[in-house]
């Protein structure tokens, strides 16, 4: 899968933690991301968060309800 990506242009950053959105006029356009090795401001035309838990589209601002599933899967939906 992650060659098939990679072939189709997708740049990937695996193996790091998310620290913060970048946001201009209230949309997404990027991210601040840290391994052990280093911290890395990274913009892309389309950001997708898969945190689990929802922390990139929170972080810049998106709208969200909690609701309460289980610890296994996510427990936000956006609200659109």
């Amino acid at each position: 899968m992650v060659a098939e990506l990679r072939k189709q242009g997708v740049r990937l950053r695996l193996h790091s933690g998310f620290s913060q959105a970048l946001v201009r006029n209230g949309r997404d356009e990027g991210i601040v991301a840290g391994s052990k090795a280093r911290c890395q401001a990274m913009k892309g035309a389309v950001v997708i968060d898969a945190t689990a838990d929802f922390d990139v589209a929170a972080a810049a601002g998106a709208r969200f309800v909690h609701a309460g599933l289980s610890p296994r899967c996510s427990g936000f939906q956006p609200l659109h």
